[in-house]
């Protein structure tokens, strides 16, 4: 299944669990329309009924802003749908809570699919094992900070880690970060400056692992090809310079680029050396493969209970961060982007657990949405049912309806606001 095909089952699945989170409350505390008509048309393609309620189907679209509800009448013409805040002879917690049936539904929803994986997803990761074995390598930045090649880290702040990529995490996620690193026999601490880090976003990548890498497979019509190098080939040495990661390989190919270089390649054990010239890309053309040994585990029920029960409600929080980080700046998590940023990252070959995983978090992206005082959410539908509340008097639909269209300026002047800030940010 392709990338937008799963997209679009998702917010399919995704707005009919809304639609029935809101259906059941309005049938157990009968706020409803006896007739019903769904979608576009003057007449039904069918109709059916549900319990007390008739509904007529035209051409539906289950999509937010697409899909349309009507009041169904005697004489086959169709009205506006009253909203559950305007049944004003029912109680106001009952309709309150039907605003919020879509939110409370979705977010069930996704605590449903966050347990599924929790018990079922296997991780494969680089483990702090790889990292003791083989220390790092700093790039440029790292290697300013007092990072050297080999060094080995032991805890981040402190704290141990079990993953390689733990590291990133916890070096993004805290505003003062040190490194403990062991170097020989010393044992020492090294702070980043956490400013040169906002500046250049989340994206970065401090150092890798120091393994040896050998060559996967070879380009044709490249200089790879061309000087004969063929798959398990493991470059050593450039001229006079011992090699042994991938990174620490390009670096010094970007250095000559142009230039006539020689290779030390080891080949079953057997060292020789090969003349190259290398291209102004800085590259010769060859997929390489780490010599890494991947850790792979599963949580236990515990912690896939603990797991689904808490991931839905993180991903809600970092959609508030990020609406927050949106409308007065600042710095950004690197999961803080519950949308297509980080959704992406799941595409490729389709799997059950991905498609669980983008449902998920568009899930909580929902819920998020619906506590916004923006056009159509739960929050703006909540409005009515306060002032009815403080009051003793039923909200006026008109004046609802013109909230909503202040709603929307605000949301253009919003979207303005923040592409402003970034334009001015540029300058």
């Amino acid at each position: 299944m392709s990338p937008t095909v799963s997209t679009i089952v998702a917010y399919l699945f995704i707005y009919l669990v809304y639609l029935l989170g809101k259906l059941v409350l309005c049938l157990r505390y009968g706020i409803y329309d006896r007739h019903i008509f769904l979608g576009f048309g003057e007449k039904p393609a069918f109709t059916f009924s549900l319990n007390v309620v008739t509904i007529s189907v035209g051409l539906f679209i289950p999509l937010p802003y697409f899909a349309r509800f009507y009041s169904y009448q005697a004489d086959g013409s169709k009205e506006r749908m009253k909203m559950a805040w305007e049944y004003a002879d029912r109680p106001i917690l009952h309709r309150l809570l039907i605003n919020f049936g879509g939110a409370f539904s979705m977010m069930a929803m996704a605590i449903f699919f966050f347990l599924i994986i929790g018990f079922t997803e296997t991780q494969t990761f680089i483990g702090k094992n790889q990292v003791d074995k083989y220390g790092i390598y700093p790039d440029s930045l790292a290697r300013s900070y007092g990072f050297e090649k080999g060094d080995r880290i032991t805890a981040i702040n402190g704290q141990y880690y079990e993953r390689f990529l733990d590291l990133k995490s916890q070096f993004l996620e805290n505003e003062n970060t040190y490194f403990t690193v062991k170097r020989g026999n010393q044992n020492l601490t090294i702070e980043v400056n956490q400013e040169v880090i906002e500046f250049l976003g989340p994206e970065i990548n401090l150092f890798s692992i120091n393994c040896p890498f050998k060559i996967h497979s070879v380009i044709e019509h490249t200089e790879a090809h061309r000087i004969g190098l063929i798959k398990g080939d493991q470059i050593v040495q450039i001229n006079e310079t011992p090699i042994i990661c991938l990174e620490e390989f390009a670096e010094h190919l970007k250095l000559h680029s142009g230039d006539s270089i020689t290779l030390t390649i080891k080949r079953d054990e057997q060292l020789f050396s090969k003349p190259a010239v290398v291209p102004n890309i800085g590259k010769l053309g060859f997929y390489s493969t780490e010599n890494l040994a991947y850790t792979t585990s599963r949580k236990n029920p515990l912690e896939a209970i603990i797991y689904g029960l808490k991931e839905p409600f993180r991903l809600v929080w970092l959609n508030i961060k990020s609406a927050y980080y949106l409308i007065f700046g600042g710095r950004p998590e690197p999961e803080s982007l519950s949308g297509p940023v980080r959704i992406s990252q799941y595409f490729g070959s389709f799997s059950i657990l991905n498609f669980l995983k983008i449902t998920g978090m568009i899930l909580a992206g929902f819920v998020f949405y619906e506590f916004l005082p923006f056009p159509k959410t739960a929050m703006t539908r909540t409005i009515p049912l306060i002032t009815e509340g403080l009051f003793n008097k039923p909200f006026n639909y008109k004046l609802y309806h013109r909230i909503d269209q202040i709603f929307w300026g605000l949301i253009i002047i919003l979207f303005t606001w923040t592409i402003v800030k970034d334009i001015s940010q540029l300058l």
